[in-house]
C-alpha cells in the first residue's frame, strides 16, 4: 500500500504527496490528447483555481497517459487554462501501472491508461478525503465550493479562537519593509 506518491509536475520538478502536507488540496485525472471531457472538467476545475489560488488552496491534476504527456506537454497544456504553477500542477509519472495504483489507494477513483473519471478529490489540511465531486454536474460543483469553503472557513474559526486564547493565530508573518 502507497503511503505516499512522487511525480514530475509541468515544470519538470519532482512533485508529491509530501508537498501537500499542511495544505486543503484536490486532485483528479486527465490527459493531454483527451478528445472529450478533460478539457471541459478543467476548464471546471480553473474556475475552482481562480476562486481559490489565494487562499492556498492546492490542484494537482495527473496524466493518465504518462507515455503521451513528458513535462514540457503538460506545460503548454497547463498555460492554455492560465494556471498558476506553484497553486495547480499537472503530473506526470513513472508508467500507468503507477497512476492507477494511486488513483486506487489516495483518491479511491479508477485511472487506467486514457481512461478516468471527471471526479475531483478534496482533502483536507491533515491529507483526509472529504469527498468526491463531479465537476461536470452543476450540483456536484456547487458542492464541491461549498466545502473548500467550509475548510477555509474551520482555518479561519481556528485561527480567531487562538487568538482569543492569546495564542498567535498559525499565520505567516508580515514584515514591515521601509520604502
Amino acid at each position: 500500500t502507497l503511503d505516499e506518491f512522487s511525480f514530475t509536475d509541468q515544470l519538470a520538478r519532482d512533485f508529491g504527496s509530501k508537498d501537500l502536507d499542511g495544505k486543503i488540496w484536490m486532485g483528479s485525472f486527465f490527459f493531454a490528447d483527451c478528445p472529450s471531457i478533460c478539457r471541459q472538467q478543467n476548464l471546471e476545475i480553473s474556475k475552482i483555481h481562480r476562486r481559490f489560488a489565494g487562499a492556498g488552496v492546492q490542484i494537482v491534476n495527473i496524466t493518465v497517459a504518462p507515455d503521451k504527456d513528458p513535462p514540457h506537454k503538460l506545460l503548454v497544456y497547463a498555460n492554455s487554462f492560465d494556471a498558476d504553477h506553484n497553486s495547480w500542477k499537472f503530473l506526470t509519472g513513472k508508467d500507468i501501472q503507477y497512476v492507477r495504483q494511486v488513483g486506487a489507494e489516495f483518491f479511491g477513483l479508477p485511472a487506467a491508461d486514457e481512461t478516468h473519471t471527471s471526479e475531483v478529490v478534496l482533502f483536507d489540511r491533515s491529507g483526509e478525503m472529504q469527498g468526491s465531486f463531479n465537476v461536470m454536474e452543476p450540483k456536484e460543483f456547487a458542492t464541491l465550493i461549498v466545502e473548500v469553503e467550509k475548510l477555509l472557513e474551520q482555518d479561519s474559526d481556528e485561527q480567531t479562537s487562538s487568538a482569543e486564547e492569546g495564542q498567535e493565530p498559525s499565520t505567516p508573518e508580515t514584515v514591515a519593509v521601509e520604502s
